[in-house]
């Protein structure tokens, strides 16, 4: 499955930050790549500064903790205890999910430490149908990797148990072409000389990172030069949706 148009954030490990929590520190983790992902990159806080913004400075941490966290870098992370069915189709919609899980779940071969067996949160960007493998992170491994469905589904029904599982699921951040417009115009750099480098047909939508000064959504997208990168919508040009 290609994922090239996807922006993905900085991997992060929670190890090697030479701080007391560390190995405590799985779900700051995930959640500090969870606000690169919903900002396009904009902010990328460490562990250790995400951990600082969590309630829980003991331990371990759950999703109130990431919630609260993620609002200093004005990112919404909504908790849902649900079904594992509908978080594949949040992936499929393109909303990242951390999700909690047993890390006993996770074979030997995918793990970062097959010694550990506790709770644990990881992230995941993307579900690939056909295969039925997930695409993720685990902040105990140095990159991310693909997963079978069937893997991550045991990890996360360990967590809570009766068939429910855990997530904490992106906030929808989509535009498309303000109505009237026959196209949305997508500009290199967020300034009025700025040059069109691309254009979505009205029919389509698209991820926004964040709004910046001026009026200017960020998003990723590919320009004539095919090749993805950070570029520019006009607020006035959009409009956001649901879905």
């Amino acid at each position: 499955m290609e994922i090239g148009h996807l922006y993905l954030p900085s991997h992060r490990r929670q190890l090697g930050w030479n701080t007391p929590l560390d190995h405590s520190n799985c779900n700051p983790t995930s959640t500090g790549m969870l606000i690169d992902w919903e900002t396009l990159g904009a902010y990328k806080p460490t562990p250790p500064e995400v951990r600082a913004e969590m309630p829980d400075q003991d331990a371990g941490t759950n999703m109130f903790d990431s919630i609260a966290a993620a609002a200093k870098w004005n990112v919404k992370i909504i908790r849902r205890v649900t079904d594992f069915d509908t978080v594949l189709q949040s992936l499929e919609n393109g909303r990242a999910n951390i999700i909690f899980g047993d890390y006993q779940e996770i074979p030997d071969a995918l793990s970062g430490q097959p010694s550990f067996d506790g709770n644990h949160s990881m992230i995941f960007f993307f579900y690939d149908v056909e295969m039925d493998e997930i695409f993720g992170g685990d902040p105990l491994l140095s990159r991310r990797r693909w997963y079978p469905a069937s893997v991550i589904r045991r990890y996360a029904a360990g967590w809570a148990g009766h068939g429910k599982i855990e997530s904490g699921v992106a906030e929808k951040r989509f535009i498309k072409a303000a109505e009237g417009k026959t196209f949305l115009p997508i500009y290199r750099w967020p300034n009025k000389d700025a040059r069109v480098v691309a254009t979505l047909p009205v029919t389509e939508r698209i991820r926004f990172g964040i709004e910046t000064e001026g009026g200017w959504y960020t998003v990723w997208y590919v320009d004539i030069n095919n090749r993805y990168r950070r570029l520019y919508v006009k607020k006035t040009d959009a409009q956001e949706i649901e879905f």
